[in-house]
């Protein structure tokens, strides 16, 4: 069972559930989807996160991302992005949201 480990602003690690459902795999299994387009697009979704909190003062600015990060970590056992970009609300997080396949987000 995957498990993510979110480190909020100031708080606790919160364990997340990161387990894919039956019909996730089933749907992967009958179409093609290349790993790096996923990869992107979880990539655009910390982007998304940072330009939903920029205020318009900051937009304008030459660095408007400067602060902000994602790291990737790639092994033999794990897959792991981590960001300071804000993102998805916490209680979604913690129930639904990494449960590829799940509809509940």
């Amino acid at each position: 069972m995957a498990k993510t480990v979110q480190q909020p602003k100031g708080g606790e690690e919160q364990t997340v559930s990161a387990s894919p459902t039956k019909a996730f795999f089933v749907n992967m299994l009958t179409r093609d989807i290349e790993l790096k387009d996923a990869i992107l697009d979880l990539l655009d979704n910390c982007i998304d996160g940072v330009i939903r909190q920029l205020t318009p003062g900051k937009r304008k600015t030459k660095k408007p991302y400067e602060g902000y990060w994602a790291k990737i970590t790639l092994n033999e056992s794990e897959f792991v992005i981590e960001d300071n970009c804000g993102g998805i609300p916490r209680d979604i997080a913690i129930n639904s949201a990494f449960m590829p396949g799940s509809s509940r987000y």
